[in-house]
């Protein structure tokens, strides 16, 4: 079975921070963790309700 043999994808809140973040590192991290992710929910919500497609948020 393919699904066993994948390699885990690695979290961005997996890697340790070489020390403790400030407000602006904290949220650039954060920003950057939701572009990564936007692609991938906006297409599961797509595959559930396919008349959104070409709605704004």
């Amino acid at each position: 079975m393919s699904w066993f043999s994948k390699a885990k994808r690695k979290d961005i809140w997996d890697d340790p921070a070489a020390q403790p973040l400030g407000d602006i590192e904290a949220a650039q991290r954060i920003r950057a963790f939701r572009a990564i992710n936007a692609g991938s929910i906006k297409a599961e919500v797509l595959k559930e309700h396919p008349t959104l497609e070409g709605e704004q948020a």
